[in-house]
């Protein structure tokens, strides 16, 4: 008999569920509370809780644990027992049956269990047949059952066989018997009944072992393989990172982000996104990140703990997947391997649809990773079980180099882009600050922590963008609590990365041989040329994990070199020794990151590309006859090799050339920069020699305009690389902090019409060579623009003047500008934006009447202003009006203000603004504006007629989050514009 689902009602197939069902409600459940009473012997006039507690000892967390919520209820409401459901008894059964084995108790009463879930909501009954199958299916399983407890509680045979008798009639009467409406109902309730215990087992059992685990995960940092510690919690050292929304069809437009934000976002249909996907390079805080939102969770419920995310305590439940991870390929296995207990007490099907009735966030970490089993789980959660729930939401990282594939799979799913840029200038020397304080707190380091932001304010115009990347800067702080001194000569990337490469040598060997002597020395060098051959293998994998392969030919090594294998893994490879799902299984290995994986990988193609194989031959064959005279070794070089190109060993490295195609090399990017870092320090002439080649590779690779001042940098600014490197750009070349002297060096060979933009973001006193820059810069016939940030931000550290002055009536033209000048009758005639600080009166009055009269000579299309605090309104005058067709002047920065400098504040604001205009937006950093402070001053200034046509923006930390919806809608009531709290660095 088949039927088709009728829209209302039971139709025939349901009935036959229903027969089904009624035998598991009955004949299940009076077996198995036969054989409980038999295996658990109690007071029946007292509650099971009282006999576990009393009796058994049983502590309350092994109570709890045993039995969830609507379990204890249904104990304390029936002491006898005999009300209580399959499920419940099985619990029991498995807790109190101490004469049952573990393994007898998963083969004869787990199934029993299983096929009442099976039976409330699964298919398993489709016809007669079936429904015949299903009741032959229960009625072993229960005899089986019934036979094995008379087995192992030596019970009366007569007694069991009586049982098992008039089990399979009352089955055989269900089995011909009509369905009653009574049955019906009662199969609605036990459905609904069911279900809701099940979500509730997900929430009781599985949220605290999510979150247990990810306080574990909590506790890490970034280089904990040189210190062999994991214990510095990450809320504690995280920094906000600057991370700017991608816009569809956009290379330039963004909008900064904050993390706090993170799930606050729409995309640009003005719809709450599906998926986050959060891009950044290698070390740039992508996994931290994810664990920051991990341990944000995990806090939720204790101690009132307020998420620093917003929208972060909306769910249920947050599911971590790591795409390095090769033995998760499905969804129930991610579920099983998070929420161990909870897989024990229901069925895969129940376990994945109880879940996907949670609202849930799925933090996806390193999309660049994915291997073949990790790409069927995205790809399940993407497709199946996104199609089953609208309560899921994705959080997915990935490098730049594989967002095509994120974009891909991620197709047609609402999303925003999010970029990690990095830390920003403000926040580095409060992250190393917050880092190395930690450190201490833990003996990680005894060194002077002021010493350290000291020198950061020094080496960061050095190492310039490197330090945007927060490994970098955890490498430098690790390196300086170490040995201050071993990183003063540090002023690049691939130098620091050696630096560190020296610093866990040195600890290897010191913990190898207490007494350091040349043989341990020369195993550890041997053994890190093999290191980089494996690193190289793995890079190509396109993972992190060492394959077999690459284990055994460690582990050979090791015995060769007579090197304690346990030792090398803890300082060179990330080591996880435990698999959640398998128990203890052998070393799992590592790179511990990607980073150094590259940096590793460039080595080992430096190695191939300048040693001379034919002299190292030769001299393996003199160790032969040295080791065996008699034997005769003969043999011929050919001379007629062709001859080494940087393509042609990259083409034998790189999987036989495969990875040189446009697809692949991207991949290898920061190991070509890094390879081009070696040769510089190394083999200058090696770098001669192949550095054309190397620069057209890396343009192959994709490099962006802004990152080759990073590859000069790298290459110790060597001229001939230089020559190369001008060739290939054609539209600007953008100077940052540390680019200084690369850049004097690439003016050389750089034609002169090409634009120059110079962003220097710190201290001007410490960039070096900025003299020099600006003196070349003036003899090129280019447009420039020349943006002093720090200045502008801070004039306390100084001028611009001198710089400007350098440039001015020479052959460039300043077209934009951005600084703290006491002369503003130094600006060119060419500029057309300009960003100035006014610090004090007599600076108010040179620049409000020269801005004025020289709007009139030059009609500037944007002006912005920084008034510090204390600078009185009687000096200043209203700016000029930058974009006359929309009635609009420029923006103003109103620093350090707080609730008592509302009146000051708001007089300033309008004395700056012209009659019957707007301003284009007004910025409060670095305040202390409370909700009744910036109440008062917006009310202030729609007394005063103020208009603003975009944006108010503030940094303020004592407005609480729950403020910030009142103050934009006053913003939008009163001046119809936004309003945005952000952080520091995003205001300027």
């Amino acid at each position: 008999m088949t039927s088709n689902r009728s829209l209302g009602g039971l139709d025939e197939i349901d009935q036959l569920c229903l027969k089904v069902t009624k035998i598991v409600k009955s004949e299940a459940r009076i077996i198995l509370y036969y054989i409980w009473n038999k295996g658990c012997i109690r007071d029946l006039n007292k509650t099971f809780e009282d006999h576990a507690k009393y009796v058994l000892n049983w502590s309350n967390r092994k109570y709890n644990n045993a039995f969830d919520k609507t379990m204890q209820d249904v104990i304390k409401n029936n002491p006898k027992g005999e009300q209580f459901d399959v499920s419940l008894l099985y619990a029991c059964i498995f807790n109190t049956c101490d004469k049952f084995t573990e393994d007898e108790k998963k083969q004869f009463f787990l199934p029993i269990k299983f096929f009442r879930n099976n039976v409330m909501h699964s298919d398993i009954v489709k016809d007669e047949v079936t429904m015949d199958n299903a009741i032959e299916e229960i009625r072993e399983l229960l005899k089986k059952a019934l036979n094995k407890a008379k087995e192992v509680y030596s019970l009366n045979e007569n007694d069991i066989n009586d049982m098992i008798k008039h089990m399979e009639g009352s089955i055989k009467d269900i089995k011909e018997s009509p369905v009653l409406l009574g049955d019906i109902d009662d199969y609605r309730l036990k459905v609904k009944q069911h279900r809701e215990a099940l979500e509730n087992i997900v929430e009781e059992k599985g949220v605290p072992s999510l979150k247990t685990i990810y306080k574990d995960l909590s506790n890490v940092d970034p280089a904990s393989w040189i210190s062999g510690k994991e214990r510095l919690d990450i809320q504690m050292v995280y920094i906000q990172l600057e991370m700017i929304i991608k816009l569809q069809g956009s290379q330039n437009s963004c909008i900064s982000v904050g993390h706090e934000n993170l799930l606050c976002l729409k995309n640009e249909q003005d719809k709450v996104p599906t998926i986050i996907l959060v891009e950044g390079e290698a070390g740039s805080g992508k996994s931290t990140l994810a664990k920051f939102i991990l341990a944000d969770w995990a806090k939720l419920d204790a101690s009132n703990h307020q998420p620093s995310i917003k929208g972060l305590d909306n769910y249920d439940l947050v599911l971590y997947v790591e795409c390095k991870n090769r033995n998760i390929s499905n969804f129930v296995d991610l579920l099983t391997t998070l929420m161990l207990q909870v897989s024990y007490e229901m069925t895969d099907r129940d376990f994945k649809r109880s879940v996907l009735k949670k609202t849930t966030l799925i933090v996806v970490d390193g999309l660049d990773e994915i291997n073949e089993n990790s790409e069927k789980l995205l790809t399940e959660m993407l497709d199946t079980c996104l199609k089953m729930s609208s309560k899921l939401h994705f959080i997915i990282t990935t490098r730049p180099q594989k967002v095509r594939i994120a974009e891909k799979m991620c197709r047609n799913i609402p999303k925003v882009h999010i970029k990690i840029k990095g830390i920003p200038t403000e926040r580095r020397e409060e992250f190393v600050q917050k880092l190395h304080d930690e450190m201490i707190k833990e003996g990680l380091s005894h060194q002077d922590t002021s010493k350290l932001k000291d020198y950061m304010k020094i080496s960061q115009n050095r190492l310039g963008d490197h330090y945007r990347l927060p490994l970098n800067l955890t490498l430098l702080t690790y390196l300086w609590a170490n040995d201050p001194n071993s990183v003063n000569s540090v002023t690049s990337a691939t130098q620091l990365y050696i630096a560190v490469l020296d610093l866990i040598k040195s600890r290897v060997i010191s913990r190898i041989s207490p007494i350091l002597s040349d043989s341990t020395s020369t195993s550890i060098e041997k053994l890190v040329c093999v290191l980089y051959e494996i690193y190289s293998e793995t890079h190509k994998r396109e993972s992190l994990e060492l394959d077999e392969k690459s284990y055994k030919k460690l582990a050979n090594k090791c015995e060769e070199l007579d090197l304690p294998f346990d030792e090398i893994c803890g300082a060179f490879f990330s080591v996880d020794n435990w698999s959640w799902t398998h128990g203890p299984v052998l070393f799992l290995l590592s790179a511990p990151h990607k980073s150094i994986m590259e940096f590793f990988t460039a080595n080992h193609i430096y190695a191939c590309l300048v040693e001379d194989r034919a002299q190292q031959f030769e001299e393996e064959l003199q160790n032969l006859r040295m080791s065996f005279p008699d034997i005769v070794l003969n043999y011929q070089l050919e001379n007629n090799q062709p001859p080494r190109t940087l393509k042609r060993v990259l083409a034998n490295l790189l999987n036989d050339g495969k990875d040189l195609n446009p697809n692949k090399l991207p991949h290898y990017l920061n190991t070509l920069v890094h390879l081009a870092g070696l040769l510089a320090l190394r083999d200058v002439n090696a770098l001669h020699k192949y550095g054309n080649e190397l620069v057209d590779v890396i343009e192959a690779a994709e490099i962006e305009d802004f990152q080759w001042l990073d590859l000069l940098a790298e290459a110790e600014c060597d001229p001939i690389l230089s020559s190369s490197i001008a060739e290939r750009i054609s539209l600007a070349l953008e100077i940052r902090d540390g680019h200084t002297i690369a850049a004097i060096e690439l003016f050389n060979d750089l034609p002169t019409n090409i634009p120059v933009v110079i962003i220097l973001q710190n201290e001007v006193k410490y960039i070096p060579q900025l003299d020099k820059l600006m003196e070349k810069l003036a003899e090129r016939d280019c447009p420039v623009e020349l943006l002093l940030k720090n200045h502008w931000k801070n004039p306390d550290n100084g001028l611009s003047t001198q710089y400007l002055k350098k440039l001015y009536g020479q052959s460039c033209r300043v077209t934009h500008f951005i600084g703290n000048l006491d002369d503003v009758k130094i600006l060119p005639k060419d500029l057309e934006e300009v960003k100035l600080t006014i610090a004090n009166d007599s600076q108010a009055i040179s620049i409000c009447n020269g801005i004025t009269k020289l709007n009139e000579e030059l009609e500037l299309t944007y002006i912005g202003i920084h008034v510090m605090k204390g600078v009185s309104p009687k000096v200043l005058k209203p700016l000029p009006v930058v974009k006359p067709v929309s009635n609009e002047s420029g923006t103003i920065w109103l620093s350090n203000i707080n609730d008592d400098d509302v009146v000051d504040a708001a007089q300033v604001i309008k004395a700056l603004y012209p009659d019957n205009m707007k301003f284009q937006s007004i910025m409060f950093p670095r305040c202390e504006l409370s909700l009744e402070g910036f109440q008062h001053l917006l009310t202030n200034l729609n007394k005063h007629k103020v208009k603003i046509s975009k944006t108010v923006k503030s940094d303020s930390k004592v407005l609480a989050l729950t403020d910030v919806p009142t103050v934009r809608t006053l913003c939008k009531d009163l001046f119809n514009c936004s309003f945005y709290w952000e952080e520091e660095w995003q205001i300027w």
